[in-house]
């Protein structure tokens, strides 16, 4: 049906009238305007010419309409002179157009009386707005990215776009953040929704959620970068940030350009405050290397002909971690059970390493007259090394190293104007990226635990089956191929095209080394908590704990009695609990264990087919820009196999292809005008109305949920009580090969294992029935879809995004704008869990403590929360289906942006203001009446509204089965943040200096304070529960998590600030060879925002490791960079 479909596609391409409209995901621009007499008459079939050295060819024309209009599309950027002429009319000349991607240049021509062989060359200005495409959208050329004191690297640019929210975390000074982090958010768009694009074509890894953080991008190969942030076109995948990269080509002359820069420790300002002291903070985050190398050089292999460019880069960005928990596990390597708690190595500070080195050739060939092809090829080899260490959640041994180790890139276009009105295009792209990850430091006797009272993960990675929580081998495959046809006519232009988008991804995940450490199953993650200890009189006495904080006699939990752990009486361990004498005593013991299959693989399969038509009909001073995309999804899964898992008692399990697991087919209309409101091209109004579906990332979405294999309850969690003070649940009789509850207690009078509820068990239940599967249907999922998620019309999720603006150039090159913004979202799911019914919960309370160190937090009780009744333990049978069946969910953004563009006199400014929030309502009532009050079900865009940010969670508690319902992860259901925290201001500035080439400039960015999180973690023990029978234990999890702060709460430490500014000296070194010094000087403020803090809620004193709101990140202190620059 496929090669039908495209065959179809492809004669109507060849034999319709259609045309490059839009602009949007393009690489070129256009040039269009009309041509009149003296008298105002259309002047028709007058002969419009553009030359420019951009165009290998030298020279495009076409000719004009009976109604005088024209129109040269497929212009790469540069600056033209476009010339008119017609017999009888002396031939007219516009000089010093220039051209960037995506924009319509309108010139405009009035011939005289006189002869051809008379040329009048006329001077004006150059349009400033664009009054002809509605798309909304940024250009950075590469002089103001060589002039602005930026990182360099994709992670920077969204520092030059006003509105676009990124993860806090990410935000880079001078380059030390690396590539990790390369997308936004922008108006309300959802991060997956980002997407990067090269010379007009997907770039990204749709494996990925269309983000390219596996590639960087070397600035001397780069042309301009186009931002698009609204008024997409039917070309557009998604609505959403855009980020398309133009490369540079050859030339007829040989030019080309080199850059090297370093900063070091010395070259840096601390920016420790006492205010930043009282927190508990005793380092910032410094320097531990940074520097880049990078050039290109281009020009003609064969004058008009044949053209190269070639680059190439080595950039190191390392730096050391603030924070009280990055240090090395000194008890790592020691015997067991000391080697269960954390020592902070201070003699081993963490860091972060990212490097990048990549190679590049482009070629421009123009074949025939006609024929012109392209080609560009980019190798890479990169690391981000102790990966997601500025989270803070991590020992360096826990983080991971991720090579990239098979990553290169490549691209091929064909460009075919037929005649003067009817032009095809052609083009290819393949991105081959493998990443293997790889352990940081273990040793062979690792534990990957995790403290859940601070959030703190050590000893070894093993916190989930994806590339951030174990190791192995991710492959991911992406291929884009792409066909259009371009046609002008009179007053209209069309557009059609297709465009394939082919995703391959695999995953095989291992874990740490725990198999062989004290003979612990393969695939176990341990998990501590603080918990209160009393003996049968009152609270523990702190006397006697020893050294790491634990009990040294028999001590109580609730009513549990458990023996001492059997812990070195000098073990340290730098994770302690508060203790408040003859009071409260807590201690860190061990809590539950998560089981995940291990090793763990899966294959997927994904394909985006889209046909697009779109018109762009100029009617007078009004311009409609008409279009309409079908979107096709099919996602596939081959045959594959899940390996046995004998420590579990699992047997192998295999799965047959299955060639439509997703199948979904959209229509989304994307509709757009533009008004010259007075015709003299200084005021445009512009309004568009885009339906875009949501990109189905292949490790995150329905494609990847619904592999068979996934669908598989591929973790389980289980209570671990360690009666014995063995710290090893096998010794005290446990089975790990089946899901019942097994090991008990050997002190005197205790009571028996009950292996069916878990009372008084050493190692409990296992809380998801479907980790031991049944062995007469061995491949039953404990999640399935409802059809009409899965597949059929218009079922994807998708958003609507509304745009309105007012342009109006002020003066001459100075520009004003006022947008107005709204997205909504529609297909919203909830995971409901069939096995128990809505009556079969028991409400419940808790009562998180209260702050003594942050009054105001915690003491208060927090109700309508609710857990499956005894009988359904562990039953878990979720089926996934559209949110709308329960009752009205919503998720709508709403904004406001104003942006200023100004060029003059040696001057140049660009920068706004805006403003917005996004309102999400998801209190519908799901499983019980808890998801009236708090949303265990949140859409794919609720962890970046409510910047919780589950991701740099250790999450493994609540991960049911593939569905990814964090069923015990409550959040209010309810938000509604006011407009004015999500207030930012960003402003770029090039200025001369009128004397001795001295050039200034800077970019200023001002952003909101960080929300302020505070997850408790709890045990039955904190809980009471309503009309429940006496001795009712928590049976949905053994550990349970709520926020215990609703998300509008901000961070009180100020807004963040930062400046950055350079200094630069133009010298000539000859007539076309020049350089540049320059000295970049970030964060010239020395400003010390926080950027992300300990979200654990605990009453641990600030600055003890764990601590709630410990700071766990923060912004570099100013830097200051040297660097040098070439043009040749």
């Amino acid at each position: 049906m496929r090669r039908s479909l495209f065959g179809y596609f492809l004669a109507v391409c060849l034999f319709a009238a259609t045309s490059a409209w839009g602009q949007a995901g393009t690489n070129s621009g256009v040039i269009a305007g009309e041509v009149t007499d003296s008298s105002g008459a259309k002047v028709a079939g007058a002969k419009v010419e553009v030359t420019s050295p951009a165009l290998i060819e030298q020279a495009r024309e076409t000719v004009t309409g009976d109604d005088g209009l024209y129109r040269i599309v497929n212009l790469p950027p540069g600056v033209y002179s476009v010339t008119a002429t017609q017999a009888g009319f002396s031939t007219s000349k516009r000089e010093g157009t220039e051209i960037t991607t995506g924009f319509t240049a309108t010139v405009n021509f009035s011939l005289t009386p006189g002869s051809v062989t008379q040329t009048v060359t006329v001077t004006s200005e150059a349009p400033v707005l664009d009054t002809q495409d509605s798309v909304v959208q940024k250009i950075v050329s590469n002089a103001v990215l060589e002039s602005l004191p930026i990182g360099k690297s994709a992670t920077s640019y969204p520092a030059l776009l006003p509105g676009a929210i990124t993860p806090v975390a990410s935000q880079d000074v001078g380059g030390l953040k690396g590539e990790q982090s390369q997308g936004f958010r922008i108006h309300g768009s959802t991060l997956v929704d980002y997407t990067t694009l090269r010379d007009g074509m997907y770039f990204g890894a749709l494996t990925d959620g269309g983000a390219n953080r596996f590639s960087s991008n070397n600035p001397t190969a780069t042309q301009e970068i186009q931002m698009e942030t609204g008024g997409y076109t039917a070309e557009d995948w998604n609505n959403g940030g855009h980020v398309n990269i133009i490369p540079k080509n050859g030339g007829n002359d040989l030019h080309g350009s080199f850059q090297a820069d370093f900063g070091n420790k010395a070259l840096e300002s601390g920016n420790l405050t006492p205010a930043l002291r009282a927190l508990g903070v005793t380092g910032s985050t410094s320097i531990r290397s940074l520097y880049e190398v990078a050039g290109g050089i281009g020009g003609p292999i064969k004058r008009d002909k044949l053209w190269f460019f070639a680059d190439a880069r080595h950039w190191v960005g390392s730096s050391y971690q603030a924070g009280a928990n990055f240090f090395y596990d000194a008890n790592e390597a020691a015997a067991f059970p000391n080697n269960l708690y954390y020592a902070a190595d201070q003699s081993g500070p963490a860091y972060d390493l990212n490097t990048y080195t990549d190679v590049g050739l482009r070629l421009t060939w123009q074949a025939t007259k006609r024929n012109q092809f392209t080609e560009n090829f980019i190798q890479e080899r990169d690391c981000n090394c102790f990966y997601a260490m500025g989270s803070g959640l991590l020992a360096p041994e826990a983080a991971t190293h991720h090579y990239y180790y098979r990553d290169w890139h490549d691209q091929a276009t064909w460009t075919f104007p037929v005649n003067n009105r009817l032009v095809l295009w052609a083009g290819f792209t393949a991105t081959v990226q493998d990443i293997d990850t790889k352990s940081s430091g273990e040793t062979p006797t690792s534990f990957g635990i995790t403290d859940t009272s601070a959030n703190f993960t050590y000893g070894a990675d093993g916190t989930g089956l994806g590339p951030t929580g174990s190791y192995g081998i991710t492959t991911t495959m992406n291929y884009n191929e792409n066909f259009t046809a371009s046609y002008t006519t009179g007053p209209h232009a069309f557009k059609f095209g297709f465009s394939e988008l082919q995703a391959r991804g695999s995953r095989f995940a291992t874990f740490s080394n725990l198999a062989g450490a004290n003979g612990f199953p393969y695939g176990v993650q341990l998990q501590m908590q603080c918990q209160t200890i009393t003996t049968t009189t009152g609270p523990y006495p702190s006397s006697l704990l020893n050294a790491a904080g634990l009990p040294t006699t028999t001590y109580k939990i609730g009513n549990k009695t458990l023996a001492a752990p059997a812990i070195a009486p000098t073990s340290v361990n730098s994770l302690s609990c508060p203790v408040v004498p003859g009071v409260s005593t807590q201690a860190l013991l061990p809590s539950q264990l998560v089981q995940f299959l291990s090793p763990y693989s899966y294959v997927l399969h994904g394909e985006n087919h889209a046909v697009f038509a779109q018109d762009q009909w100029r009617i007078k001073r009004l311009t409609l820009n008409l279009g309409l995309r079908f979107d096709w999804f099919q996602g596939s899964d081959p045959a594959q196999t899940q390996p046995a898992q004998p420590q579990f008692g699992l047997a192998a399990r295999s799965f047959p292809a299955e060639n439509s697991a997703v199948n979904w087919k959209d229509f989304n209309p994307r509709l757009g005008a533009a008004y010259d409101l007075f015709g003299n091209g200084k005021t445009a109004l512009k309004v568009s109305l885009s339906r875009g579906v949501i990109t189905e990332g292949l490790t995150a979405g329905l494609a990847f949920l619904t592999n068979p294999v996934n669908e598989l309850a591929s973790s389980t969690t289980r209570s671990w009580t360690d009666y014995n003070g063995t710290l090893n649940p096998l010794l005290d009789g446990a089975d790990f090969t089946s899901g019942a509850g097994s090991g008990s207690s050997t002190l005197p009078g205790a009571l028996p294992c009950d292996s069916k509820t878990g009372a008084n068990c050493s190692l409990g239940p296992a809380n998801t029935a479907g980790f031991y599967p049944n062995p007469n249907a061995p491949s039953t999922a404990n999640v399935t879809y409802a059809n009409n998620v899965t597949h059929g019309f218009q079922n994807r999720p998708y958003n609507w995004m509304l745009s309105a603006s007012v342009q109006q150039e002020i003066v001459r090159n100075v520009a004003l704008s006022i947008g107005y913004y709204r997205t909504w979202f529609g297909n919203l799911t909830v995971a409901q869990n069939t096995a128990i019914p809505t009556t079969g919960y028991d409400q419940y309370c808790v009562t998180p403590p209260a702050s003594t160190a942050y009054p105001g937090f915690g003491g208060t009780q927090l109700c309508n929360l609710y857990d499956p009744q005894s009988q359904y333990q562990g039953l878990a049978s979720y089926l996934v289906q559209k949110a709308s069946n329960f009752g009205k969910e919503s998720d709508v953004y709403t904004g406001i942006d104003a942006m200023a563009n100004a060029r003059f006199h040696g001057l140049l400014l660009q920068g706004g203001v805006t403003a917005g929030h996004e309102v999400t309502n998801y209190c519908v009532e799901v499983n019980s009446p808890q998801d009236l009050f708090w949303t265990s079900n949140p859409s794919p865009n609720t962890s970046s509204i409510l910047e919780l940010n589950n991701s740099n969670n250790v999450n493994t508690s609540s991960t049911v089965g593939g569905a990814g319902a964090l069923v015990n992860d409550a959040a209010p259901c309810y938000i509604n943040p006011p407009w004015y925290q999500n207030l930012q201001f960003k402003m770029a500035v090039v200025y001369t200096l009128p004397w001795w080439k001295i050039k200034l400039s800077a970019n200023e960015q001002n952003l909101p304070s960080i929300p302020l999180q505070a997850t408790y973690s709890y045990k039955t023990a904190n809980v009471s529960f309503v009309n429940a029978a006496t001795g009712r234990t928590l049976v949905g999890c053994s550990t349970c998590r709520l926020e215990a702060v609703t998300p509008q709460t901000v961070f009180p430490f100020g807004r963040d600030n930062q400046l950055d500014f350079r200094l630069a000296k133009d010298i000539n070194i000859t007539e076309r060879w020049r350089i540049e010094p320059t000295a970049d000087f970030y964060n010239l403020l020395n400003a010390n925002p926080i950027l992300t803090i300990g979200t654990a809620y605990n009453t641990s004193a600030p600055g003890t490791p764990g601590a709630w709101r410990n700071v766990t990140s923060m912004l570099p202190g100013r830097l200051i960079k040297f660097g040098v620059h070439l043009d040749f």
